[in-house]
This record gives structure tokens, sequence and C-alpha cells, in this order.
């Protein structure tokens, strides 16, 4: 089999609940007969450059192993590209991972995997990025953001980040509460319209919901093309 068929995992060792040897072993088990390469990440930014490159070598499937984050890093890595993205959920709350179905267990992701049921989906672009799941501006961000400030502080937040797993949303929603301020004024132009608002929020949803449990837009689809 040719170089370019070649299956780059790329690891987010932050966000996983295995160890790196037990995922190696699983996928050696999995993928014997299929070419493939087990990236590190190291550094904020680092999938999107692993992407980035395997693309650049005509890797057909690019597997993000790891949280939203990582999916969202390796995305904006291969857009545009020929390559699949693949999923194995390892992060905080996996939304992507959760609204196509793809299990946690480790095993059971890579079996969906070596089915190749590929299909299209919606990608939004935000100036030179983009994503799949939510995204905007106002409170859900500040949620978000205080999420992850509670798992990157030390060893307890990575602790209590594995204790709580997407349950930690619930608390940084308890905080971002506490605070006082939580308006924005934006402006927006669309379609010759106009308008500048005081805002709580403003989100662009390509799926249901966001964080597991907060239901942003019930109606939406991420392959409708809206």
């Amino acid at each position: 089999m040719k170089d370019h068929m070649k299956t780059i995992f790329i690891v987010n060792p932050r966000a996983q609940k295995k160890s790196a040897s037990e995922i190696e072993r699983t996928i050696q088990r999995k993928f014997h007969s299929v070419p493939y390469e087990i990236i590190q990440t190291h550094y904020p930014g680092h999938a999107t450059a692993i992407a980035r490159k395997a693309v650049h070598e005509q890797s057909n499937t690019l597997v993000a192993i790891g949280g939203d984050g990582t999916i969202n890093e390796v995305l904006n890595g291969m857009v545009y590209s020929d390559s699949v993205l693949g999923i194995i959920p390892s992060g905080t709350a996996n939304d992507l991972a959760s609204y196509y179905h793809i299990p946690r267990n480790l095993e059971q992701a890579c079996d969906i995997l070596l089915q190749r049921k590929a299909m299209q989906v919606d990608v939004v672009q935000v100036n030179d990025r983009f994503y799949l799941t939510a995204g905007g501006l106002g409170f859900p961000c500040e949620v978000a953001a205080l999420a992850n400030v509670i798992k990157n502080f030390g060893w307890f937040g990575i602790l209590l980040g594995k204790i709580l797993s997407h349950q930690i949303y619930l608390l940084a929603l308890l905080l971002a509460i506490s605070k006082t301020e939580h308006h924005r004024i934006v402006k927006i132009d669309y379609q010759n319209q106009k308008m500048k608002c005081d805002i709580l929020s403003l989100m662009i949803n390509n799926q249901p919901f966001l964080g597991k449990k907060f239901q942003m837009a019930p109606a939406a689809i991420n392959n409708d093309g809206l």
C-alpha cells in the first residue's frame, strides 16, 4: 500500500483517559493491516501543524484522539483537503462525537473508523478560523473559558476534570453567573441590514447542543447546508 494511504493518529496526551501505551496497543491491534503513524501534540496549535504536514504528504485519513479542541485544531490544518477526519473521543464534552454517537470506548471507536463510512458536513468559517460544532461570543464563551481555566489549574484541575468530566461546564456556568457584567455591544451587518445590539451572547451553532447539556439550537443539523 502506498504511503499516501497512511492514517495519522493525532493524540492530545492531556485529554486522555487511557495511557499512551494502551492507546498504541489498541491501534496496533486494530489497524495492523493499515499503514499508520501515531503523533502526540506538545503545545496549543501543534495538532494544526501536524495535520497540515500530513495533508501536504497526502495522508488520506487524520484521526483526532482528544476532545473538541483537538478536533478543531486538526480541522484547521486539513480544511479544503481531500483527507478524511476521524474521531476517537477522549476529551471533556466530546460534542461532535456525541452528535454522531461515536462511543468513548477506544476499541469501539476504532471499529467505527475501520468501517470507513465517511460523510460531508458543513464547516463554519469566521475570518481565518473554522469550526464544526458551535461558536460565538458572550456568556457561553465565558463559561467555556472558565472551564478551560479550571481544567488547566495544575494537578488539581486535571483531577477535577477527570472526576467531573463534562459536568465541569456546570461548575463553570455557576462561576460565570456570579460575574456582574455579561453584556456585549455588537454591530451586525447582514444582507444590507445593520444593527447595533446589547447582547448576552451571539452564537452560530452547527449542531443542537453545546457542552453536552446545553441545547443551544435544538433544530440545528450539521450537514443541511445552512
